[in-house]
């Protein structure tokens, strides 16, 4: 059965080519001694079969040639009047000279010598973005992860960085973006980030910054900051050349006659740069003071501004200082931090004791409120002095990130003034409808050495009194009034009450029901001053600084202490030795010296 298949399909397959294409071609021509064109595409020369049209009768091939497609007949047939060729064909020339590089376009009108770099097995390169000047490079990929255990997942990865010039402007660009945004470890000097984008535009003296960026301090006393930013920075410099003195006996046109004394200080010309900055700052600011254990390396737990437990702490912002000095991060330097989970472990290299001062300082990222800011910069450097105004302002939106506040909530944080203590809510709320998969409570009054205690919360499975849900807060042993139970064996944590101590009342657990609001606060510094050198080693330097600090922009109670200034003024002179006498030669002594001869333990104070 399986030969009878074959054999049908070999007689099908070349009826089917023919009936859809065929080469097979037929043409009628005078019997010449000259060459004849018979077709312009290549002829099959064992396919040529020649008649005679008037008789029909084949033509032997010793009677014709055939040569590049034309057909030419011998003289001794030339009585044949036509012929009838058949033949069949190529579906190409074979003789259509071909080149890849057209010679003509080379010459140009009044060209004598051309000169041309011709690599023909180069391959031709043709940029993705065609602009001369603009340097690019990096790689977009993707990626199909899949297993036993886990849906069809798509990974994508996109890394550019560009630099150049594009027109009259200068082109300074890196975007990375991962489908993933993941923060870089913590045990390297060096530090990559997996998504940031970065565009910077100059133009002489103007620059334009764009995307995630970092911000660092000014030139400056009281102002001190480094901010990883999502905004934009724009600055712009500008120059003022002096005046030229006025000729003898007059002064230029439209020029104020002012008589200078002799020891007026000319300003004359300068320089300025101006900044505005506007963005989204990505942390908050915090300082730890870590307690250090004797003999452990780590790891310590970093905590927020409000004493949040468990935070993110954004790459490349801490500064760790291990009695005054600032460490180096690396697993070959001083210390290892897990940015994620907000832990600093330190290496062998820095041995930790119990008398060691570690401080650290970063930015973390909060949930709570979208944070903006603003920073005005301006300076203006002069010959010999330098004059400067800053201006800073960060701050938090009045709603929250997520939802808004309730009525009771909203008083709450009106009420609590700079306190963050009173800014306290209860944490129990009540369940519809119960549920074995949750922790649920009943409330009950209960009495303990004849004291009555109200709203007790006992844990119950109990589908007709467990009509209750409660969140704790860790306050601090002595400052609460449950402890976490760990003997029962429900899903999930059980906090179980304890009763204060029946002769001072101290409570005795660590745990509340209740749930710390967080309050927006703002921060601004306003800063001026310069500096002045009166000469080559004198250097005068004077800064004032006012300060807006509000620790609750929702409520207006304890605003009086918001305001501060501060003021500081410093001079610095550089006092030169003289370099040493070079000792006289034996007989003789230097000229205007006291001739005196020092002592074998005689000190010399040389320059």
């Amino acid at each position: 059965m399986s030969r009878t298949f074959y054999m049908l399909l070999l007689a099908i397959v070349p009826t089917l080519s023919a009936a859809q294409i065929s080469n097979l071609r037929s043409r009628v021509l005078p019997v010449l001694s000259t060459p004849q064109l018979i077709d312009t595409l290549t002829v099959i020369p064992n396919s040529v079969e020649v008649r005679d049209a008037a008789t029909g009768q084949p033509i032997s091939p010793q009677f014709f040639t055939l040569k590049n497609n034309q057909i030419r007949f011998d003289t001794s047939i030339i009585n044949y009047q036509l012929s009838i060729i058949n033949y069949r064909v190529l579906p190409f020339n074979l003789t259509t000279p071909l080149s890849r590089l057209d010679t003509s376009v080379l010459a140009k009108p009044g060209d004598r010598l051309i000169g041309y770099a011709y690599d023909p097995y180069a391959d031709e390169q043709r940029p993705l973005l065609p602009q001369r000047g603009l340097d690019y490079n990096g790689n977009y990929t993707r990626g199909l992860s899949f297993g036993n255990n886990q849906n069809l997942v798509l990974n994508s990865q996109f890394n550019l960085q560009m630099g150049g010039t594009l027109g009259d402007l200068e082109i300074l660009a890196a975007i990375t973006d991962n489908n993933i945004p993941l923060q870089p470890e913590g045990n390297t000097q060096q530090l990559r980030e997996f998504d940031k984008i970065f565009i910077q535009v100059a133009k002489q003296q103007t620059k334009l910054i764009a995307g995630d960026y970092e911000l660092a301090r000014p030139n400056g006393y009281f102002m001190n900051y480094f901010k990883k930013l999502q905004g934009a920075t724009f600055s712009i410099g500008y120059t003022a050349s002096p005046q030229p003195p006025p000729k003898e006996g007059g002064q230029p046109l439209g020029t104020p006659k002012i008589n200078h004394g002799s020891n007026s200080p000319s300003l004359g010309g300068g320089r300025g740069e101006a900044r505005a900055s506007a963005a989204i700052a990505r942390g908050k600011f915090a300082r730890n003071t870590l307690a250090a254990q004797e003999g452990n390396q780590g790891p310590y737990r970093l905590e927020g501004a409000e004493g949040e437990r468990f935070i993110i702490v954004l790459s490349g912002t801490e500064k760790v200082f291990v009695d005054g000095k600032l460490q180096t991060r690396g697993l070959d330097a001083d210390y290892v931090i897990d940015y994620n989970a907000g832990h600093v472990s330190f290496t062998n290299r820095r041995l930790i004791t119990k008398d060691s001062r570690i401080v650290v300082e970063f930015d973390y990222n909060t949930q709570d409120y979208q944070r903006s800011l603003y920073a005005l910069n301006n300076e203006w450097q002069g010959k010999n002095y330098r004059l400067y105004l800053h201006t800073y302002s960060e701050q938090d939106g009045k709603q929250p990130i997520d939802d808004d506040f309730s009525q009771m909530e909203l008083e709450v944080l009106r009420n609590a003034g700079d306190s963050s203590l009173n800014a306290i809510v209860s944490a129990i709320d009540t369940v519809e409808e119960f549920s074995a998969f949750r922790v649920l409570y009943e409330l009950r009054d209960t009495v303990v050495s004849g004291v009555a205690y109200s709203n007790v919360l006992i844990f119950s499975t109990n589908q007709t009194l467990a009509k209750y849900s409660a969140g704790f807060s860790q306050v601090g042993p002595g400052n609460g009034n449950y402890v976490l139970d760990t003997e029962t064996a429900a899903n999930g944590r059980v906090y179980r009450w304890v009763a204060p101590d029946p002769t001072t009342g101290q409570p005795l657990g660590e745990y509340e029901p209740v749930r710390r609001l967080v309050a927006p606060n703002r921060q601004q510094l306003y800063t001026a001053g310069g500096e002045f050198s009166p000469s080559a080693n004198t250097k005068l330097r004077a800064e004032v600084g006012l300060s807006n600090f509000d620790q609750n922009r929702l409520s207006d109670v304890n605003d009086g202490d918001n305001v501060g200034l501060a003021t500081t003024i410093g001079a610095k002179h550089s006092i030169q030795l003289a370099s040493p006498q070079p000792p006289p030669k034996e007989g003789e002594q230097g000229s205007g010296n006291l001739h005196m001869t020092p002592g074998a333990n005689s000190p010399s104070l040389g320059g």
